[in-house]
């Protein structure tokens, strides 16, 4: 028997991949290069919440990066980053501080390679710095808020998500 998936689930999953893109699309200047600070990666915390934000920010962050500049490598080791930090992220929900890190150590150690791949001549470590602090402020300057405003209203509206069996360890979240 095949397992249907509610609708509002790819409806936030598509408006999460539609956002990402839109934002680092619009925002080109400032999400591309080896100094970025790519504001979509504030939703990178949306897998604390919810579960269907993972692909959302695999697919936006693909989408994204087939307009970027570091070419095929971006679009693969760059979207499977984000797929591998939204998962990790998601397992470290009940821990909001430590899900935090995933996005930020990951694209710190990944996006470096993927730059020098594509041509540049700067220094891995140079760069990995370069991508660790605007990672970081990204997602604990603009990420953390988001989320507990979000979480925030989500508790505020709870019979919006009393029968949603994703959401049952919601009120667990811990935010140390």
């Amino acid at each position: 028997m095949q397992k249907k998936i509610p609708l509002i689930y790819l409806t936030r999953t598509a408006a999460i991949a539609a956002i990402y893109f839109v934002l680092t699309y619009f925002l080109a200047p400032i999400s591309y290069g080896p100094v970025q600070f790519r504001i979509a990666e504030a939703m990178t915390l949306l897998p604390v919440i919810f579960p269907e934000a993972i692909a959302g920010l695999a697919i936006g962050c693909f989408l994204a990066n087939l307009f970027g500049l570091f070419g095929i490598w971006d679009v693969v080791l760059g979207s499977l980053t984000t797929l591998i930090a939204a998962v990790l992220t998601y397992i470290l929900r009940r821990r909001i501080i430590l899900a935090a890190l995933p996005p930020v150590i990951l694209n710190a150690l990944v996006i470096p390679v993927v730059i020098i791949l594509s041509g540049a001549d700067t220094a891995y470590y140079l760069l990995a710095g370069s991508i660790l602090i605007s990672q970081a402020i990204i997602v604990f300057a603009l990420g953390l808020p988001l989320t507990y405003t979000l979480k925030k209203t989500m508790f505020l509206n709870k019979n919006l998500y009393e029968n949603d069996k994703n959401h049952d360890d919601f009120n667990k979240f811990d935010d140390k």
